[in-house]
């Protein structure tokens, strides 16, 4: 016969396995849906102003803005869009030869510029801002000129443009 005390062990050792067992299994079975939860804070935050290719060089006028459609991958939370429109830019050409890229986001609230070819003027609906071509605000309640993004002619003659977005209402420049 064993002693009581190697006895009174083993029952100690069994009624803590008994507990310890289920518990770890249900900490082994709650893992993945913890990561699927925690995946969007602990995912490396994505570069933001991400390269894309919005057009043919050829599509650039000398005397009007033309507007072009960015379309890439969006990426919030969990879901994943590979091509998805992104938002809308203006781009012209300069004397120079170079590219003027504006956002067609206003930066008052964020409605969509247009363009007025009579008064040859960005326009924003929404409250009435008006920017000039080279993107300055000349009335309306604008804190800020139109958002002007990074534009450059690739090798193969498309138009490649860093998009991003800005926060609207404030008077400096701050990304989104």
């Amino acid at each position: 016969m064993r002693p009581v005390s190697e006895v009174g062990g083993r029952r100690a050792w069994l009624r803590w396995l008994a507990m310890a067992g289920p518990i770890a299994t249900g900490v082994l079975a709650a893992l993945p849906a913890v990561a699927v939860w925690l995946d969007p804070v602990l995912r490396p935050r994505r570069r933001r102003g991400t390269r894309v290719v919005v057009g043919p060089a050829s599509a650039l006028r000398d005397e009007h803005p033309v507007p072009m459609t960015v379309v890439g991958e969006r990426v919030d939370a969990w879901e994943r869009a590979p091509r998805s429109t992104l938002g809308v830019v203006w781009l012209q050409r300069r004397p120079d030869g170079s590219i003027l890229c504006h956002s067609a986001a206003c930066p008052h609230l964020g409605c969509r510029v247009g363009y007025d070819e009579r008064a040859r003027q960005f326009v924003c609906p929404c409250h009435s801002s008006r920017f000039a071509l080279d993107g300055r605000v000349l009335s309306g309640p604008s804190a800020r000129p139109l958002d002007e993004l990074p534009a450059e002619r690739t090798a193969d003659g498309m138009i490649a443009v860093r998009f991003a977005r800005f926060r609207p209402r404030i008077a400096t420049r701050e990304e989104i």
